[in-house]
């Protein structure tokens, strides 16, 4: 590796560093239970330019959720925190329940 050092533990600065810019996001978004949701949050984010870097779906064990919704747990980059903020207000105008984590 040409002398290169690798420093355990370097992700999570990085995270941090992502997250105190405003590049980093997480958030969860409330969807229904049915074939094509996902596909359709995911086109959303992609049109938002949004890296899409997580994805998590949960059916059980939110007592938030009604029996036919489902909870993506989404964890994404942005190019900064006015693309965040804008990209949110987006998926939100479009009519996605959002929560930020």
């Amino acid at each position: 590796m040409n002398g290169s050092r690798i420093v355990g533990g370097g992700g999570k600065l990085i995270e941090h560093g992502l997250s105190q810019s405003g590049r980093y996001l997480r958030m969860r978004i409330e969807v229904a239970d049915r074939p094509g949701s996902l596909a359709a949050v995911a086109v959303a984010l992609g049109e938002l330019g949004l890296n899409v870097l997580d994805v998590e779906h949960h059916r059980e064990g939110l007592m938030s959720l009604d029996v036919d919704e489902v909870e993506l747990a989404v964890t994404v980059e942005t190019r900064g925190a006015d693309h965040r903020d804008h990209a949110l207000a987006e998926l939100r105008r479009r009519g996605m329940q959002v929560r930020v984590d």
